[in-house]
């Protein structure tokens, strides 16, 4: 999977991760993200792209990149680290993440927003800050529409020039590039298997397990061994009546649009998934607590000691909001 490097380091710190082997994946990540500009290049991609605002809201609204650029009516000078380390101001144009909200009907109790690139990768700010600062989604940069090989068509921008203290809470590592998703604390679980849609008490309601696991997520979650409970993958598919066959796969769907292509979706073979455990993660941690956005959630597919993930490109699924039968006679 793309590694898209801004949300990447958002939360590296919150990882634990540290001297050698965080520079080691810092590295790791702007060659990949050198490289996804280089695949895009400067191709104007507005036409096509949408913001999903989700999360606690009383309905997922799509907004086309043309109502977003309506709602951009903010204009400051950011000093915006992309393609030099320190790079003079440029006048951004852009919605403030607080107005998308409000187009939202998001909850006025949130505590934290959470920004998804098409990539999968995320960063999170602290809701209180997004109500008190210009955090905004660029449309515009020096004014001209921003293209992918400089983070767009909807670039995160902070006013790091104009107020200076957002820039010590939030560095470099919060400008998501290429957004997709704007997530008000989190989703609802809602998890589609087959023809039946299971929220949190329907989960709930399946036998539940918990492993500790040196999990494979690059985003936000603590380093080393972590505890993490849910329900396992083949009891999910039993109870929705949607076990595979033997020529099937298990194609397990999440809400960024990169690792749900075609090309970079994970599917599980039947056979592992009979023979292990295979998990969908609903909490974490010591206290069992709920996995919120920030690190993915609510739900997150979980590789057990011994299972190897189909794709090595591709870290541990996060936000999966669907397992889907392929092959064989469905």
């Amino acid at each position: 999977m793309l590694v898209g490097l801004a949300a990447f380091v958002a939360t590296a710190c919150d990882r634990g991760v540290e001297g050698a082997a965080l520079d080691r994946e810092l590295r790791e990540a702007q060659a990949a993200e050198r490289d996804e500009r280089a695949r895009h290049g400067d191709g104007d991609e507005s036409a096509t792209w949408t913001l999903t605002i989700t999360g606690r809201v009383p309905a997922t609204v799509v907004l086309p990149y043309r109502e977003v650029e309506r709602l951009a009516t903010t204009e400051y000078l950011a000093k915006p680290s992309v393609e030099r380390a320190d790079p003079p101001p440029a006048r951004f144009r852009g919605a403030r993440l607080s107005d998308l909200l409000a187009r939202g009907e998001a909850a006025s109790d949130l505590s934290e927003v959470t920004l998804v690139a098409n990539d999968g990768f995320r960063a999170t700010f602290a809701a209180s800050d997004v109500l008190a600062y210009p955090v905004m989604l660029s449309v515009l940069w020096d004014g001209v529409r921003i293209p992918r090989s400089r983070g767009g068509p909807l670039f995160t921008t902070l006013p790091n020039h104009t107020a200076p203290a957002i820039a010590e809470r939030y560095t470099y590592s919060w400008w998501v590039f290429y957004v997709t998703h704007l997530v008000a604390d989190t989703s609802p679980v809602a998890l589609r298997v087959g023809s039946r849609t299971f929220d949190a008490a329907a989960l709930a309601a399946l036998p539940q397990t918990s492993i500790e696991v040196r999990h494979g997520f690059r985003v936000g979650w603590p380093s080393g061994m972590v505890k993490i409970s849910g329900v396992r993958v083949r009891d999910v598919l039993a109870a929705a009546g949607a076990m595979p066959t033997s020529t099937d796969r298990v194609r397990v769907r999440v809400m960024a649009p990169v690792p749900d292509a075609d090309e970079h979706a994970v599917r599980l073979e039947p056979a592992t998934i009979a023979a292990s455990e295979l998990l969908l993660g609903l909490r974490f941690g010591p206290d069992d607590q709920p996995i919120p956005a920030r690190l993915g959630g609510p739900v997150v597919l979980v590789f057990p000691p011994g299972v190897t993930p189909p794709s090595s490109e591709s870290e541990w699924p996060t936000f999966v909001r669907a397992l889907e039968i392929e092959g064989g006679d469905r």
